[in-house]
């Protein structure tokens, strides 16, 4: 691996030893497939992780760069952090769908690979269990937020079941046979439920995934109706193009956000969306570096 270093600072020339200050990424600097994460702390300045209480948070496949959370909200720009997280020995916490900390991580390997210039991450669980497979930074002011689940009857579950198939059956055929031929999950396990502040009171939805990603809101009659349908994945033809990670809020904003896999025909990536209240959208936020297939 050729690689450009240079020193964020300069020693002091006299008093007590200094420690030695970061290694710095540059443009330069290229990552080979089956690199070793490095030995030594790097920094880049492009890593938006530097503000006080920054935290960082890493995805759940391939273990990337996912985004960074400030004071300032969530920022997106994940290739620059690739070499400066990939400490060995620091410490991450573990969540569940609705943001609760369920353990707590030690990150103890990693290796490059050069299409996505990245590092893939390998951690040890050290407490409790490793959750939805996000791992959030040990430091940093983000705390566990207010559940949002809610818990639908059996009738709401019915139809919410019924409006999914009724939406999947209407999307349009597949372009080519995929290569990812697995059956798409039981509706349970790629479907969260939960709430977003309304200015009458919570308004109950459901997100649910596989070829199209479906978020449906409760009316007032208890019906669920579709509030939005991305299916911009859907024509590569995997039936778990989407999978619906965790909903709930990581900007303090009191809404949640809504944690995404995205297994696609080139690669796979997490992504978060934010819900933008005056025209109903959601939009992503940020995605991880993420794998290739290339």
């Amino acid at each position: 691996m050729r690689t450009t270093l240079l020193f964020a600072g300069l020693l002091a020339a006299f008093g007590p030893a200094a420690a030695e200050p970061p290694l710095i990424n540059v443009p330069g600097d290229k990552i080979e497939t089956g690199d070793p994460i490095p030995k030594k702390p790097v920094s880049n300045p492009a890593c938006l992780d530097g503000a006080p209480g920054a935290t960082r948070w890493v995805d759940s496949n391939p273990h990337t760069p996912l985004a960074v959370v400030d004071r300032d909200g969530i920022h997106g720009e994940a290739q620059p952090c690739c070499a400066p997280w990939a400490r060995r020995g620091s410490r991450w916490r573990t969540v569940n769908a609705y943001g609760a900390v369920t353990g707590e991580a030690e990150l103890i390997s990693g290796f490059g690979y050069d299409v996505t210039q990245c590092y893939q991450l390998a951690f040890k669980q050290r407490r409790g269990s490793p959750g939805i497979g996000l791992y959030v930074s040990a430091e940093g002011d983000w705390r566990s937020p207010r559940s949002a689940r809610w818990a639908p009857s059996a009738a709401q579950r019915a139809d919410f079941a019924r409006l999914l198939a009724h939406v999947e059956a209407k999307l349009p055929e597949r372009h080519n046979p995929p290569h990812d031929v697995r059956p798409p999950l039981p509706l349970a396990r790629r479907t969260l439920y939960f709430t977003m502040p309304g200015p009458d009171g919570p308004i109950r939805y459901a997100v649910a995934g596989g070829r199209a990603l479906v978020v449906a809101r409760l009316d007032a009659q208890g019906r669920f109706r579709v509030a939005w349908l991305d299916i911009s994945v859907m024509q590569e033809g995997f039936n778990r193009a989407y999978q619906p990670l965790g909903a709930f809020d990581l900007d303090g904003d009191q809404r949640p956000e809504l944690i995404l896999h995205i297994d696609r025909d080139d690669g796979w990536y997490d992504v978060i969306l934010q819900f933008d209240a005056p025209t109903g959208i959601w939009f992503e936020r940020a995605q991880s570096v993420g794998g290739s297939v290339a």
